[in-house]
């Protein structure tokens, strides 16, 4: 398994639905500190956003956010997640 490979199980945790937390956008804001409606207003550069709203428009303290499924806190967001492997 690669390294993308095993960030992925961690990340997802077990779920099917498109993020770990389920299938709404909106819900993002609960588990991940990422490009949403604040940091699009604060920055006004965002190429893309989340239609969601954590109140922080840059990092955020680890562990501020739900862990996924397997208790993992902050798989996504904050700073952007690096996997090395072959395809890359």
């Amino acid at each position: 398994m690669s390294p993308e490979e095993e960030w992925e199980y961690a990340c997802r945790a077990g779920t099917s639905t498109r993020f770990f937390w389920g299938d709404s956008e909106e819900d993002a804001g609960k588990y991940a500190n990422i490009a949403d409606t604040t940091y699009e207003e604060a920055i006004s550069s965002s190429i893309f956003y989340f239609d969601t709203n954590d109140g922080k428009a840059s990092l955020s303290k680890v562990g501020q956010y739900k862990p996924n499924n397997f208790g993992l806190f902050d798989m996504i967001g904050n700073a952007r997640e690096w996997c090395i492997d072959k395809y890359i």
